[in-house]
């Protein structure tokens, strides 16, 4: 196998790795191997058994040792940043050192998020995501705007989110069961939440670095991911909303192969 240390890559919604599309190069270019997968169930890849991030961890894992991948530098972002998670926690002797983007690991705390937060910014598509069938109900014929609600929403550089980058994601989340599997992710939290209570039992001993979009979570990953593991640094991300991996990839980049040097 060529000797290059390796860089997994994981998404979150509603994206695919076509998110890592700027950032790929410049690792590469840099000598790393980069593999960024869709997560299962979503872009091109079938439906998994189930959408728990214990089970999604699994089936990546697996799709890393098959290739030969024991040694990697794991990276997550969103709902990625939770498989991440959650990789580690049942691999841990496999990752060198792991980043966790602008979202921590699922928790008790999302049970105390406020209905009415007092910025109006709630999460609220976290509990209508996992309402049974009623999500795929409404935004059947609008999957396109609701996507791009998200995108223009969650961003800091909007302009990001071009027509031709949102119909990419639409071409996926349009195809059968995708928009289903997309709510699936959120409609496991609470078995993740439990599944997480038990890893947290044992910290993390790979050094990890949660960084966040100064527009996005900014230090929230950090402070929550904190008492999980052994090691950490954080990092906030100027100019930037939640998708740090297209808002500021440069910048990202420079974050990373300064971790991953030490």
């Amino acid at each position: 196998m060529e000797n290059k240390k390796v860089i997994l890559l994981l998404h979150g919604y509603p994206q695919t790795s076509y998110a890592w599309r700027f950032v790929t190069p410049l690792l590469a270019k840099e000598g790393y191997k980069v593999i960024a997968p869709d997560l299962p169930g979503l872009g091109d890849t079938a439906n998994p058994v189930s959408f728990d991030k214990k089970t999604i961890a699994v089936l990546i894992h697996d799709m890393m040792k098959a290739d030969g991948y024991n040694d990697i530098y794991l990276v997550g972002h969103d709902w990625g940043a939770s498989v991440a998670y959650s990789y580690a926690a049942q691999f841990g002797e496999e990752v060198k050192r792991l980043v966790l983007m602008d979202v921590p690991p699922v928790g008790e705390y999302l049970k105390k998020t406020p209905l009415l937060p007092p910025n109006n910014k709630g999460l609220w598509w976290f509990a209508f995501h996992q309402v049974h069938q009623l999500p795929e109900l409404l935004v059947a014929g609008k999957e396109r705007e609701y996507l791009q609600w998200f995108y223009h929403n969650s961003s800091f550089k909007k302009e990001v989110f071009d027509n031709d980058t949102i119909n990419e994601y639409y071409r996926t989340y349009s195809q059968a069961d995708k928009m289903s599997n997309g709510f699936n992710y959120y409609r496991t939290i609470l078995q993740d939440i439990n599944d997480n209570k038990a890893f947290g039992q044992n910290l993390l001993q790979m050094p990890v670095l949660a960084i966040g979009g100064e527009h996005g979570l900014g230090q929230l990953a950090y402070n929550i991911t904190k008492p999980l593991v052994a090691d950490i640094t954080g990092a906030v991300i100027p100019d930037c909303g939640h998708y740090i991996q297209e808002e500021q990839p440069d910048f990202l980049v420079k974050e990373l192969i300064q971790f991953f040097s030490k």
